[in-house]
């Protein structure tokens, strides 16, 4: 059985990379577009006169930074799911925005297997 470091070894070194690129520059480059965001973010509320103190990141901030990983990634390789998980980020971004609410849904299956259950005690 192989250890959670042989796994995150053979992640990173082969399928990751193919996938993304080389790390450094995958993380180099979302770390380039995220500084330009947080700087456009706080010259913008600087220049709408709001007060500006660098604070602690957000929820939104780290949904922006998911997203541009995505970009980044898709960049190196375009893929389908990519674009799903860059949807996904959107959709969690306006959830903790509070643009949107978020609905929960229980499977159907979850339902079954529970009444199942019951139904068996």
């Amino acid at each position: 059985m192989n250890t959670i470091l042989d796994d995150a070894a053979r992640l990173t070194s082969q399928e990751r990379n193919e996938d993304y690129g080389p790390p450094e520059k995958d993380f180099k480059c979302v770390t380039e577009m995220f500084n330009i965001y947080i700087r456009h973010k706080y010259e913008m509320r600087r220049l709408a006169s709001e007060p500006v103190q660098i604070k602690l990141l957000s929820s939104e901030d780290h949904a922006i930074y998911m997203i541009l990983t995505k970009i980044s990634r898709h960049a190196y390789k375009p893929k389908r799911d990519n674009c799903v998980d860059i949807a996904g980020y959107a959709r969690t971004l306006a959830i903790v925005g509070g643009f949107d609410e978020i609905e929960y849904e229980t499977p159907s299956h979850i339902l079954s297997e529970a009444a199942a259950s019951l139904k068996g005690n």
